[in-house]
Protein backbone atom coordinates (compact mmCIF):
# COMPACT_ATOMS: atom_id res chain seq x y z
CA UNK A 1 0.00 0.00 0.00
CA UNK A 2 2.76 2.31 0.85
CA UNK A 3 4.71 1.74 -3.02
CA UNK A 4 1.06 2.67 -4.38
CA UNK A 5 0.96 5.96 -2.53
CA UNK A 6 4.49 6.54 -3.30
CA UNK A 7 3.77 5.89 -7.47
CA UNK A 8 -0.08 8.47 -6.85
CA UNK A 9 2.39 10.89 -5.60
CA UNK A 10 4.69 10.79 -8.50
CA UNK A 11 1.37 11.38 -10.76
CA UNK A 12 0.05 13.68 -8.66
CA UNK A 13 3.38 15.72 -9.05
CA UNK A 14 3.31 15.51 -13.14
CA UNK A 15 2.69 18.53 -14.97
CA UNK A 16 -0.48 18.85 -16.39
CA UNK A 17 -0.39 22.22 -18.02
CA UNK A 18 -0.99 22.14 -22.16
CA UNK A 19 2.31 23.40 -23.82
CA UNK A 20 1.11 25.86 -26.17
CA UNK A 21 2.11 26.21 -29.80
CA UNK A 22 4.19 29.14 -30.73
CA UNK A 23 5.48 29.80 -34.11
CA UNK A 24 8.43 32.31 -34.11
CA UNK A 25 9.20 32.38 -37.66
CA UNK A 26 9.59 35.43 -39.95
CA UNK A 27 6.61 35.12 -42.83
CA UNK A 28 9.47 34.59 -45.45
CA UNK A 29 10.53 31.46 -43.64
CA UNK A 30 6.66 30.62 -42.83
CA UNK A 31 6.66 30.76 -46.99
CA UNK A 32 9.32 28.04 -47.43
CA UNK A 33 8.09 25.68 -44.87
CA UNK A 34 4.33 25.62 -46.74
CA UNK A 35 6.07 25.06 -50.31
CA UNK A 36 7.93 22.25 -48.68
CA UNK A 37 5.26 20.65 -46.86
CA UNK A 38 3.19 20.97 -50.05
CA UNK A 39 5.76 19.02 -51.79
CA UNK A 40 5.36 16.24 -48.95
CA UNK A 41 1.52 15.97 -49.77
CA UNK A 42 2.40 15.86 -53.60
CA UNK A 43 5.08 13.10 -53.07
CA UNK A 44 7.43 15.10 -54.40
CA UNK A 45 9.91 15.22 -51.28
CA UNK A 46 11.30 12.16 -49.44
CA UNK A 47 10.28 11.07 -45.86
CA UNK A 48 13.05 9.55 -43.78
CA UNK A 49 12.11 7.74 -40.18
CA UNK A 50 8.58 6.08 -41.53
CA UNK A 51 11.14 2.77 -40.00
CA UNK A 52 14.53 2.54 -38.83
CA UNK A 53 15.24 0.29 -41.16
CA UNK A 54 13.75 1.04 -44.18
CA UNK A 55 14.55 3.47 -47.28
CA UNK A 56 13.20 6.69 -47.04
CA UNK A 57 9.41 6.64 -48.82
CA UNK A 58 6.96 9.14 -50.68
CA UNK A 59 3.69 10.15 -48.66
CA UNK A 60 1.87 8.22 -50.88
CA UNK A 61 3.73 5.35 -50.18
CA UNK A 62 3.20 5.91 -46.35
CA UNK A 63 0.88 2.66 -44.16
CA UNK A 64 -2.51 2.84 -44.62
CA UNK A 65 -2.55 6.32 -46.04
CA UNK A 66 -4.74 6.17 -49.37
CA UNK A 67 -5.81 10.12 -50.41
CA UNK A 68 -4.22 11.04 -53.14
CA UNK A 69 -3.18 14.63 -53.51
CA UNK A 70 -5.97 15.49 -56.18
CA UNK A 71 -8.79 14.06 -53.08
CA UNK A 72 -7.13 16.52 -50.98
CA UNK A 73 -7.38 19.25 -53.35
CA UNK A 74 -10.83 18.66 -54.44
CA UNK A 75 -11.68 18.88 -50.82
CA UNK A 76 -9.40 21.64 -49.46
CA UNK A 77 -12.03 23.04 -47.78
CA UNK A 78 -14.00 20.43 -46.33
CA UNK A 79 -13.86 20.72 -43.06
CA UNK A 80 -14.14 16.77 -41.63
CA UNK A 81 -11.86 13.99 -42.04
CA UNK A 82 -9.81 12.79 -43.34
CA UNK A 83 -9.30 16.27 -45.27
CA UNK A 84 -8.14 18.04 -41.99
CA UNK A 85 -4.71 18.86 -41.43
CA UNK A 86 -2.31 20.42 -38.15
CA UNK A 87 -0.17 23.16 -38.86
CA UNK A 88 1.67 24.78 -36.02
CA UNK A 89 4.88 24.40 -33.42
CA UNK A 90 4.07 20.68 -33.14
CA UNK A 91 7.21 19.93 -30.77
CA UNK A 92 7.06 23.10 -28.78
CA UNK A 93 10.82 24.47 -30.92
CA UNK A 94 9.03 26.95 -32.22
CA UNK A 95 9.41 26.24 -36.04
CA UNK A 96 6.21 24.61 -37.86
CA UNK A 97 5.45 21.17 -38.36
CA UNK A 98 2.40 19.44 -40.73
CA UNK A 99 0.52 16.37 -39.77
CA UNK A 100 -2.12 14.59 -41.12
CA UNK A 101 -4.43 12.19 -40.07
CA UNK A 102 -5.80 9.94 -43.10
CA UNK A 103 -5.61 6.13 -41.46
CA UNK A 104 -2.01 7.29 -39.44
CA UNK A 105 -1.19 10.11 -37.78
CA UNK A 106 2.01 11.35 -39.40
CA UNK A 107 3.65 14.77 -38.17
CA UNK A 108 6.12 15.75 -39.86
CA UNK A 109 9.26 18.44 -39.34
CA UNK A 110 11.16 19.87 -42.37
CA UNK A 111 14.00 22.05 -41.93
CA UNK A 112 14.99 25.00 -43.78
CA UNK A 113 17.67 23.92 -46.76
CA UNK A 114 16.72 20.24 -46.94
CA UNK A 115 15.58 18.47 -49.74
CA UNK A 116 13.72 16.01 -47.55
CA UNK A 117 11.88 15.83 -44.26
CA UNK A 118 11.27 13.55 -41.27
CA UNK A 119 8.88 11.63 -39.82
CA UNK A 120 8.26 12.73 -35.48
CA UNK A 121 5.92 10.98 -34.94
CA UNK A 122 2.94 8.43 -36.45
CA UNK A 123 0.45 5.87 -34.85
CA UNK A 124 -3.00 4.45 -35.98
CA UNK A 125 -6.03 7.11 -36.18
CA UNK A 126 -7.79 4.82 -34.43
CA UNK A 127 -5.65 5.56 -31.25
CA UNK A 128 -5.37 8.91 -31.57
CA UNK A 129 -7.65 11.03 -29.86
CA UNK A 130 -5.96 15.05 -29.93
CA UNK A 131 -2.99 16.96 -29.96
CA UNK A 132 -3.20 18.24 -26.47
CA UNK A 133 -0.21 20.86 -27.09
CA UNK A 134 2.88 20.84 -28.67
CA UNK A 135 4.96 17.73 -28.32
CA UNK A 136 1.53 16.36 -26.06
CA UNK A 137 -0.89 13.62 -27.79
CA UNK A 138 -3.58 12.01 -26.05
CA UNK A 139 -4.22 8.60 -27.21
CA UNK A 140 -7.78 6.98 -26.46
CA UNK A 141 -8.41 3.09 -27.20
CA UNK A 142 -12.25 3.03 -26.41
CA UNK A 143 -13.95 0.04 -25.41
CA UNK A 144 -11.90 -2.77 -26.24
CA UNK A 145 -12.27 -6.12 -24.69
CA UNK A 146 -14.29 -4.81 -21.71
CA UNK A 147 -11.19 -1.67 -21.39
CA UNK A 148 -10.66 1.65 -21.88
CA UNK A 149 -7.52 3.10 -22.33
CA UNK A 150 -5.76 6.44 -22.37
CA UNK A 151 -2.54 7.15 -22.69
CA UNK A 152 -0.91 10.32 -22.28
CA UNK A 153 2.55 11.16 -25.07
CA UNK A 154 5.21 13.34 -25.29
CA UNK A 155 8.31 14.27 -27.13
CA UNK A 156 11.57 13.90 -25.25
CA UNK A 157 14.73 15.45 -24.99
CA UNK A 158 15.34 13.52 -28.78
CA UNK A 159 12.42 14.65 -29.97
CA UNK A 160 10.33 11.73 -30.34
CA UNK A 161 6.95 10.33 -28.14
CA UNK A 162 7.59 8.27 -25.41
CA UNK A 163 4.64 7.40 -22.65
CA UNK A 164 4.71 9.20 -20.04
CA UNK A 165 1.41 7.83 -18.48
CA UNK A 166 -1.16 5.50 -18.85
CA UNK A 167 -4.63 4.90 -17.49
CA UNK A 168 -6.79 1.48 -17.74
CA UNK A 169 -10.13 1.40 -16.80
CA UNK A 170 -11.66 -1.92 -16.78
CA UNK A 171 -15.70 -1.92 -17.45
CA UNK A 172 -16.67 -5.04 -17.49
CA UNK A 173 -18.21 -7.70 -14.30
CA UNK A 174 -15.08 -7.13 -12.36
CA UNK A 175 -13.74 -3.67 -13.03
CA UNK A 176 -10.59 -2.49 -12.30
CA UNK A 177 -8.21 0.72 -12.74
CA UNK A 178 -4.83 0.42 -13.30
CA UNK A 179 -1.95 3.60 -13.79
CA UNK A 180 0.71 3.14 -15.49
CA UNK A 181 4.31 5.18 -15.33
CA UNK A 182 5.93 4.70 -18.70
CA UNK A 183 6.44 1.75 -19.96
CA UNK A 184 8.14 -0.24 -16.94
CA UNK A 185 5.50 0.47 -13.81
CA UNK A 186 1.96 -0.17 -12.92
CA UNK A 187 -0.31 -0.48 -10.29
CA UNK A 188 -3.91 -1.47 -8.95
CA UNK A 189 -6.05 1.53 -7.64
CA UNK A 190 -9.48 1.88 -5.99
CA UNK A 191 -12.22 3.83 -7.88
CA UNK A 192 -12.01 6.63 -5.48
CA UNK A 193 -7.90 7.12 -5.88
CA UNK A 194 -8.53 6.82 -9.33
CA UNK A 195 -11.05 9.68 -9.63
CA UNK A 196 -8.77 11.74 -7.97
CA UNK A 197 -5.10 10.99 -9.49
CA UNK A 198 -6.82 11.27 -13.21
CA UNK A 199 -8.27 14.19 -12.60
CA UNK A 200 -5.78 16.69 -13.75
CA UNK A 201 -4.92 14.87 -16.84
CA UNK A 202 -8.72 14.36 -18.08
CA UNK A 203 -9.37 17.91 -17.62
CA UNK A 204 -5.85 19.15 -19.30
CA UNK A 205 -7.42 16.83 -21.96
CA UNK A 206 -10.55 17.89 -22.57
CA UNK A 207 -9.95 21.72 -22.58
CA UNK A 208 -7.03 21.93 -25.00
CA UNK A 209 -5.90 21.23 -28.49
CA UNK A 210 -4.41 22.29 -31.07
CA UNK A 211 -7.11 23.25 -33.60
CA UNK A 212 -7.33 21.27 -37.06
CA UNK A 213 -7.50 23.46 -40.18
CA UNK A 214 -8.86 22.70 -43.71
CA UNK A 215 -5.92 22.15 -46.57
CA UNK A 216 -6.91 25.59 -47.61
CA UNK A 217 -6.22 27.23 -44.45
CA UNK A 218 -2.85 25.58 -44.28
CA UNK A 219 -2.01 26.68 -47.63
CA UNK A 220 -3.61 29.38 -49.08
CA UNK A 221 -2.74 30.70 -52.24
CA UNK A 222 -0.30 28.08 -52.98
CA UNK A 223 -3.18 25.75 -53.71
CA UNK A 224 -4.00 28.40 -56.70
CA UNK A 225 -0.73 27.27 -58.40
CA UNK A 226 -2.49 23.49 -58.37
CA UNK A 227 -4.32 22.58 -61.20
CA UNK A 228 -7.58 20.58 -59.25
CA UNK A 229 -8.23 17.33 -61.06
CA UNK A 230 -12.07 16.80 -61.42
CA UNK A 231 -11.63 13.17 -61.40
CA UNK A 232 -15.71 13.15 -60.95
CA UNK A 233 -15.98 13.90 -64.71
CA UNK A 234 -19.54 15.49 -64.34
CA UNK A 235 -20.36 15.30 -67.74
CA UNK A 236 -24.75 15.62 -68.82
CA UNK A 237 -25.96 14.49 -71.95
CA UNK A 238 -29.75 16.60 -71.27
CA UNK A 239 -31.68 15.31 -74.06
CA UNK A 240 -34.82 15.15 -72.62
CA UNK A 241 -36.11 18.17 -72.74
CA UNK A 242 -37.16 19.72 -68.86
CA UNK A 243 -35.63 16.65 -67.07
CA UNK A 244 -32.91 18.49 -64.68
CA UNK A 245 -31.79 17.88 -60.97
CA UNK A 246 -33.75 18.65 -58.17
CA UNK A 247 -31.78 19.39 -55.17
CA UNK A 248 -28.28 21.67 -55.08
CA UNK A 249 -25.12 19.03 -54.50
CA UNK A 250 -25.45 20.49 -50.93
CA UNK A 251 -28.07 19.26 -49.81
CA UNK A 252 -28.07 16.07 -47.79
CA UNK A 253 -30.31 13.97 -45.65
CA UNK A 254 -29.39 12.52 -42.45
CA UNK A 255 -29.97 9.04 -41.84
CA UNK A 256 -27.74 9.42 -38.32
CA UNK A 257 -25.90 10.78 -35.62
CA UNK A 258 -23.47 12.61 -37.51
CA UNK A 259 -23.94 10.82 -40.49
CA UNK A 260 -25.61 12.21 -43.83
CA UNK A 261 -25.90 11.35 -47.46
CA UNK A 262 -26.33 13.54 -50.57
CA UNK A 263 -29.92 14.66 -51.76
CA UNK A 264 -30.40 14.12 -54.98
CA UNK A 265 -33.80 13.49 -57.22
CA UNK A 266 -34.58 14.13 -60.81
CA UNK A 267 -37.77 16.32 -61.72
CA UNK A 268 -39.03 16.94 -65.12
CA UNK A 269 -41.91 19.18 -66.51
CA UNK A 270 -43.98 16.54 -68.29
CA UNK A 271 -45.33 13.59 -66.74
CA UNK A 272 -43.29 10.48 -66.97
CA UNK A 273 -44.62 7.47 -65.19
CA UNK A 274 -41.13 5.76 -63.80
CA UNK A 275 -40.08 9.03 -62.35
CA UNK A 276 -40.75 8.25 -59.27
CA UNK A 277 -39.59 4.73 -59.04
CA UNK A 278 -35.96 6.13 -60.52
CA UNK A 279 -36.02 8.83 -57.55
CA UNK A 280 -37.02 5.59 -55.38
CA UNK A 281 -34.52 3.48 -56.52
CA UNK A 282 -31.86 6.33 -56.07
CA UNK A 283 -32.61 6.85 -52.66
CA UNK A 284 -32.58 3.18 -51.70
CA UNK A 285 -29.08 2.62 -53.35
CA UNK A 286 -27.69 5.29 -51.00
CA UNK A 287 -29.55 3.70 -48.26
CA UNK A 288 -28.49 0.30 -49.32
CA UNK A 289 -24.69 1.48 -49.53
CA UNK A 290 -24.87 3.01 -45.66
CA UNK A 291 -25.41 -0.20 -43.59
CA UNK A 292 -23.75 -1.47 -40.79
CA UNK A 293 -22.98 0.74 -37.24
CA UNK A 294 -20.92 4.18 -38.91
CA UNK A 295 -18.15 6.40 -37.23
CA UNK A 296 -17.98 8.69 -40.16
CA UNK A 297 -19.33 8.83 -43.69
CA UNK A 298 -18.81 11.20 -46.64
CA UNK A 299 -20.13 10.84 -49.78
CA UNK A 300 -20.58 13.13 -53.40
CA UNK A 301 -22.20 12.25 -56.22
CA UNK A 302 -21.62 13.13 -60.05
CA UNK A 303 -24.46 12.47 -62.37
CA UNK A 304 -21.88 11.28 -65.63
CA UNK A 305 -24.85 10.41 -68.07
CA UNK A 306 -27.98 11.88 -68.56
CA UNK A 307 -30.44 10.99 -71.78
CA UNK A 308 -33.37 9.42 -72.90
CA UNK A 309 -32.05 6.13 -72.19
CA UNK A 310 -30.54 6.35 -68.86
CA UNK A 311 -29.16 8.10 -66.09
CA UNK A 312 -25.81 7.16 -64.58
CA UNK A 313 -24.27 8.69 -61.53
CA UNK A 314 -21.07 7.94 -59.95
CA UNK A 315 -20.53 8.01 -56.30
CA UNK A 316 -16.96 8.73 -54.55
CA UNK A 317 -16.61 9.17 -50.45
CA UNK A 318 -15.37 8.21 -46.93
CA UNK A 319 -16.16 5.71 -44.88
CA UNK A 320 -15.59 4.43 -41.59
CA UNK A 321 -17.44 1.37 -39.70
CA UNK A 322 -17.52 1.56 -35.92
CA UNK A 323 -14.33 -0.58 -34.38
CA UNK A 324 -12.09 -0.19 -37.73
CA UNK A 325 -8.77 0.93 -37.66
CA UNK A 326 -9.09 3.72 -40.34
CA UNK A 327 -11.01 4.76 -42.94
CA UNK A 328 -11.34 3.68 -46.36
CA UNK A 329 -12.39 5.60 -49.84
CA UNK A 330 -15.10 4.44 -51.51
CA UNK A 331 -16.84 4.36 -54.65
CA UNK A 332 -19.92 2.73 -56.76
CA UNK A 333 -21.45 3.37 -60.21
CA UNK A 334 -25.47 2.77 -60.67
CA UNK A 335 -27.35 3.35 -64.32
CA UNK A 336 -31.04 3.29 -64.28
CA UNK A 337 -32.99 2.87 -67.68
CA UNK A 338 -35.15 5.66 -68.58
CA UNK A 339 -37.81 4.11 -69.87
CA UNK A 340 -38.31 0.86 -67.47
CA UNK A 341 -36.60 2.36 -63.92
CA UNK A 342 -35.01 -0.55 -63.41
CA UNK A 343 -31.10 -0.86 -62.52
CA UNK A 344 -28.90 -1.72 -65.63
CA UNK A 345 -25.51 -3.99 -65.43
CA UNK A 346 -22.80 -3.56 -67.72
CA UNK A 347 -23.49 -7.02 -69.46
CA UNK A 348 -26.32 -5.07 -70.64
CA UNK A 349 -24.44 -2.50 -71.82
CA UNK A 350 -21.49 -4.31 -72.91
CA UNK A 351 -20.55 -7.84 -73.60
CA UNK A 352 -17.70 -9.63 -71.31
CA UNK A 353 -15.69 -10.71 -74.26
CA UNK A 354 -16.03 -7.38 -75.50
CA UNK A 355 -15.00 -5.67 -72.37
CA UNK A 356 -12.41 -8.17 -72.00
CA UNK A 357 -10.46 -6.74 -75.24
CA UNK A 358 -11.70 -3.31 -73.98
CA UNK A 359 -9.72 -3.71 -70.82
CA UNK A 360 -6.80 -5.62 -71.74
CA UNK A 361 -5.71 -2.54 -74.79
CA UNK A 362 -3.26 0.17 -73.56
CA UNK A 363 -3.59 3.44 -73.32
CA UNK A 364 -6.54 3.30 -70.97
CA UNK A 365 -7.48 6.44 -69.92
CA UNK A 366 -7.05 6.45 -65.47
CA UNK A 367 -9.42 8.39 -63.97
CA UNK A 368 -8.45 7.95 -60.06
CA UNK A 369 -5.53 5.57 -59.66
CA UNK A 370 -2.12 4.75 -60.90
CA UNK A 371 -1.54 5.34 -64.76
CA UNK A 372 -3.12 2.23 -65.99
CA UNK A 373 -0.35 1.12 -68.28
CA UNK A 374 2.41 1.45 -65.44
CA UNK A 375 0.63 -0.09 -62.69
CA UNK A 376 -0.20 -3.04 -65.45
CA UNK A 377 3.07 -3.45 -66.75
CA UNK A 378 4.78 -2.88 -62.82
CA UNK A 379 2.45 -5.02 -60.97
CA UNK A 380 1.55 -7.67 -63.72
CA UNK A 381 -1.76 -6.84 -63.67
CA UNK A 382 -4.83 -8.25 -66.05
CA UNK A 383 -7.18 -5.30 -65.52
CA UNK A 384 -10.27 -7.74 -66.73
CA UNK A 385 -9.13 -10.48 -64.09
CA UNK A 386 -9.21 -7.63 -61.72
CA UNK A 387 -11.95 -6.45 -62.23
CA UNK A 388 -13.90 -9.64 -61.71
CA UNK A 389 -11.86 -10.96 -58.92
CA UNK A 390 -11.60 -7.41 -57.09
CA UNK A 391 -14.91 -6.56 -56.67
CA UNK A 392 -15.54 -3.21 -54.85
CA UNK A 393 -18.62 -5.04 -53.29
CA UNK A 394 -18.41 -9.11 -52.71
CA UNK A 395 -21.82 -9.21 -53.58
CA UNK A 396 -22.41 -7.53 -56.85
CA UNK A 397 -22.09 -10.55 -58.64
CA UNK A 398 -24.27 -8.84 -62.31
CA UNK A 399 -21.84 -6.19 -62.04
CA UNK A 400 -24.70 -3.33 -61.55
CA UNK A 401 -22.14 -1.19 -59.29
CA UNK A 402 -18.96 -1.28 -60.93
CA UNK A 403 -19.35 0.51 -64.27
CA UNK A 404 -20.68 4.34 -64.95
CA UNK A 405 -21.66 5.82 -68.47
CA UNK A 406 -20.62 9.10 -69.82
CA UNK A 407 -21.33 10.92 -73.63
CA UNK A 408 -18.54 8.75 -75.08
CA UNK A 409 -17.03 6.44 -72.43
CA UNK A 410 -17.57 3.59 -70.23
CA UNK A 411 -15.71 3.91 -66.96
CA UNK A 412 -14.78 0.70 -65.01
CA UNK A 413 -14.31 0.47 -60.96
CA UNK A 414 -12.30 -1.85 -59.39
CA UNK A 415 -10.46 -2.51 -55.78
CA UNK A 416 -7.03 -1.88 -55.25
CA UNK A 417 -5.62 -2.11 -51.88
CA UNK A 418 -6.06 0.14 -49.18
CA UNK A 419 -2.24 1.33 -49.88
CA UNK A 420 -2.99 2.77 -52.89
CA UNK A 421 -6.51 4.07 -52.75
CA UNK A 422 -9.11 1.20 -52.25
CA UNK A 423 -10.24 1.27 -55.67
CA UNK A 424 -8.92 2.40 -58.91
CA UNK A 425 -11.08 3.96 -62.13
CA UNK A 426 -10.22 3.19 -65.98
CA UNK A 427 -12.26 4.66 -68.68
CA UNK A 428 -12.31 3.36 -72.13
CA UNK A 429 -14.12 4.27 -75.40
CA UNK A 430 -17.73 3.10 -75.37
Amino acid sequence: EQLVEEMCDIVRSMNYEANEPHLDVTPEENQLYLEAYLKILKSEMLIYGYESEKDPVYYRDLWMNGTEFKDMLENKAYRRCPYLYYYDDLDGDGKPEFATNQGCLYIFNYELGDNSCRILHWEQSCYFKKLIGAGQIWQHDGLHADVIRDRFIIFNEENRGEKVLGFQEGVGRHPFYVVEIGDDESFHVGKEKWDEITAPFFEMAENHEIPELTLEEVFGELLEKEEPVDYKNYEMDRNWEGLEIAADEGDTVPIGKNIEYPYLRLEMSENYENLSQINTLIEQDVENHCDGELNYYSLEYGITYLSDDYVSILYQGTMMHVGTAHPNDIAWGTTIDMRTGEMVSIEEIIELPELEKKLEQTGLNTVRGYDADTYREEMEINFYEQYLNYKLEADDENHYHDYYLKQDKIGVLFGVSHAIGDYMIVEFDR
